[in-house]
Parts: structure tokens; sequence; C-alpha cells
């Protein structure tokens, strides 16, 4: 099993894993990526992502998208892990693992010293064995996101319109550090992990607590 960098022949296998991971998230009616999306996100002139998949001989096994981020009041670095993904023939062979301890490396050559993620709070052993890596989660954060008309009418200025509901999701948050004596050596038990998570940026307490505030203010006026 090797794990490489992703190129460009290798965006139609990525789309294939995240059409199967969208339907084990149960979240297929919003999978809407295309290659020409995720080409030109991974590898075009405004590229924002990288990505590592690993391979079987020539068989697609799991694959996984990361990017830079920041951690404001901490002043750290980090990747943010927005999917990692193992297909179902090749779960509890701790590829996940291996997944997880390359882009700590990446990140650690780079001086990152973070990897934020977000596991949705149904996946039990998911949970489990990111917690038995160092992971740290947050039960106080919560995850917003602007999106489709709201983030539309947030770019144009206009009335607040709603984020539908169906889209809301409730999530985990964890972090990784980078440093290699947070990322400890797992058992040789066969992982528990059925998939990966789903993620978003999280924001902290202290956030919240200011939107909190700024929306009584405006809901006030």
């Amino acid at each position: 099993m090797k794990i490489i960098a992703a190129n460009e022949d290798h965006v139609p296998a990525i789309v294939g894993m995240m059409r199967e991971f969208a339907i084990f998230e149960k979240l297929e009616q919003f999978f809407e990526i295309t290659e020409d999306r995720l080409r030109i996100a991974l590898f075009g002139e405004t590229k924002i992502a990288e990505a590592l998949v690993a391979f079987d001989g020539d068989t697609p096994a799991a694959y996984a998208v990361f990017y830079p981020n920041f951690a404001t009041f901490r002043g750290q670095r980090g990747f943010y892990l927005e999917d990692v993904y193992i297909r179902e023939a090749y779960r509890g062979q701790r590829l996940g693992e291996r997944i997880l301890r390359e882009i700590a490396r990446l990140g650690r050559e780079r001086g990152y010293e973070r990897i934020d993620f977000h596991v949705l709070n149904w996946n039990e052993p998911a949970i489990g064995f990111y917690k038995k890596l160092g992971a740290n989660d947050d039960p106080e954060d919560l995850h917003f996101k602007f999106t489709d008309q709201a983030f539309e009418a947030l770019a144009e200025g206009g009335p607040w319109l709603r984020a539908p509901r169906s889209a809301s999701r409730k999530a985990v948050v964890l972090t990784l550090s980078c440093a290699p004596d947070h990322i400890i050596a797992g058992d040789k038990r066969k992982s528990p992990v059925a998939n990966s998570p789903r993620v978003a940026r999280p924001l902290t307490q202290a956030v919240l607590t200011r939107l909190r505030i700024a929306n009584s203010e405006l809901t006030n006026r």
C-alpha cells in the first residue's frame, strides 16, 4: 500500500471515493462536486487545497483533502482536514492512521503545529479512534456556515436569508497536534474506525460569545 501526493490523473478516482463518502454520511443529496471543480481546487491557478491518495497496486484505497489554517488565539498555523476516507475493503488495516501521520509530517516540515477537523457526532468509532491518537475535542464548539442563498445575500449586502434547516448537522470538533509526542503509536488491534470525518472550520467559544452578543444587539435594535 502506497500513500502519495495526488496529481491531476487522480482526480476521477478521488471524486469516485468522495461519492462513496457522501453516501456513507447520508449526505448524497448534497453531493455536487465535479472533476473540473476538484481539479481547479487542487491544481488550478487559484488552488486552495492539496490531497493524498492511497493505492493498493492500481486500485484507489483512500484519500485525504486538507489545506492551511490559522488559530488566531493561540497563534498556531496548521492544516484543516476537510476529508479523510478509507474504502470499506481497506478499513481495519491502520491506513487511516498512516494517512494522518503523513499529514502531520508534512505539517511539521512547514512549521505547522496542529490539525483541525470535525467528526459527525454519531460516528462514535471514529471519535474513539482519533482520541486514541491524541486528538482533543471541544464539546462547546458549534459548526456554522454561510452557504447557498445565505452566502449570496451576505456577499451582495442584501437581506438575511436563513440557510435551510435540512442542511444543518451536529459535529464534534477535534484537534491533533503535529508535534511528534502528541501523535502516539496506536495499538496493534484493528482500528474501530468505520470511516473518516467530514469537516468544517471550528469557532472558538470566545468567538461564539461575541456572535451571540452581536446577534442580541441586532435583534434588539
